[in-house]
């Protein structure tokens, strides 16, 4: 009897759970509709125009005196502009647009803004509605960019371990003796200016220093590639084992002995304000456990009847690791993605808080948050944004409890990882 209470408030649970993370994710995709100054569609002299869904700043329309002319959205006042038809959004405010009716804190009100206002005049639900989608984006992005380092890094130092790859000596010394000369024309020989980098867009940063550090890894790795492609190998010379498995370990181990709150708030404090760097800050610090679960999966499937007959079957180790491995083993990384999601909305929301998130430009639940903590009087700027974060954690955390519970196999991996 109790097995079966327990099982039907599980599936209510669920079933909220869905419920609620299909209007954040339909608030998400739809939140230019839902809430903008800008009329969702505005037709004069039968011509269409969806103001609300455009990136243009400007608009050629008719004004009140009947003349056309190139005007700017912001400044328009749509109800005094001549129109056949027009069709507001439900929430007639854009987020962070200040109400010049209403420039001050206002408590809800059903005439005017339902969760109230900011110091600045903003309406509090708009930035709710907007904020969804910026979370979601958020947490979503950052994890794919986890999920895609954590399963490369776990895979090599599950699959290969420590004996699977060799090489000679004389190739292992030229690595180490080539360590200095790819640093110095990788890095030293025309050096980034990481300031200058940062300034330009974070992301263009990233590009070049990655382009640079393949350069690195490349010269590096000659000694092992050219005999490799060469067919040629000094018998007379010996074997060396690389150590796949030790390397990526001890480097996640090294990784993780950095605490990464303070690693991501160090970043996001040097860098500037940006949602693209923020989703890679939060990315690039949040791969290591999935790295650690899909290790263990790895070396606990390797040694199994099919990979070995793939292997027998002349199959290639990345045929294998990808076409047969992969699919068996995603299962507990796919329940820690869903949970790593709630960790990056929280973590750009506690960022947000502490006034070093995104832009001030971008409206997100930590930045009204942030809000909130500059006008203690103002409850609402405290209340509903803190909902609305407590119940989309509260539904991806269900719904990694659910995966857990219902996997096959993957409850008792998945716990003994943590």
């Amino acid at each position: 009897m109790g097995t079966k209470q327990t099982g039907r408030k599980r599936s209510r649970r669920m079933t909220a759970s869905i419920v609620l993370l299909s209007l954040f994710t339909f608030t998400g995709i739809f939140a230019p509709i839902l809430a903008n100054r800008n009329p969702v569609l505005f037709i004069q002299d039968h011509h269409w125009y969806f103001p609300a869904c455009s990136s243009s700043t400007y608009l050629f329309i008719r004004d009140q005196s009947s003349e056309k002319k190139l005007m700017r959205m912001d400044d328009i006042n749509w109800e005094k502009i001549p129109s056949d038809f027009l069709v507001h959004a439900p929430v007639r405010f854009s987020p962070g647009k200040s109400d010049p009716d209403r420039f001050a804190l206002n408590p809800p009100s059903a005439q005017s803004h339902l969760l109230g206002t900011t110091r600045t005049g903003a309406d509090v639900l708009s930035g709710l509605i907007h904020g969804a989608r910026y979370s979601l984006m958020i947490g979503c992005c950052s994890m794919l960019i986890a999920l895609f380092i954590g399963i490369v890094m776990g895979g090599l130092a599950g699959y290969f371990g420590d004996y699977s790859i060799t090489c000679s000596r004389y190739a292992a010394a030229g690595v180490f003796l080539l360590i200095l000369p790819a640093w110095y024309y990788a890095f030293g020989l025309f050096p980034i200016n990481m300031n200058d980098a940062i300034q330009n867009g974070i992301l263009s940063g990233l590009i070049k220093l990655g382009f640079r550090t393949g350069i690195f890894i490349f010269i590096c790795l000659l000694p092992i590639i050219l005999p490799a492609i060469l067919k040629k190998t000094n018998r007379r010379s010996g074997a060396v084992s690389i150590p796949v498995d030790s390397i990526i370990s001890r480097f996640i181990e090294l990784f993780v002995s950095i605490p990464r709150l303070v690693l991501i708030v160090t970043l996001s404090a040097i860098m500037r304000p940006s949602l693209t760097g923020l989703i890679l800050i939060i990315g690039l610090t949040s791969w290591t456990e999935i790295a650690r679960i899909f290790r263990a999966e790895i070396l606990r499937l390797r040694t199994l009847e099919f990979v070995q007959a793939s292997r027998v079957s002349g199959a290639s180790d990345l045929r294998t690791l990808i076409s047969t491995i992969l699919p068996n083993a995603i299962a507990p990384v796919t329940i820690f993605f869903f949970l790593g999601i709630a960790g990056a909305i929280l973590t750009e929301a506690g960022l947000s808080f502490l006034g070093i998130g995104v832009p001030h430009s971008i409206s997100t639940w930590g930045s009204l948050l942030f809000a909130g903590r500059e006008n203690f009087e103002a409850w609402w700027l405290v209340v509903f944004p803190g909902l609305a974060v407590f119940l989309l954690l509260w539904s991806l955390h269900n719904l990694g409890d659910y995966l857990k519970q219902n996997i096959p196999g993957s409850r008792g991996r998945f716990v003994n990882n943590f």
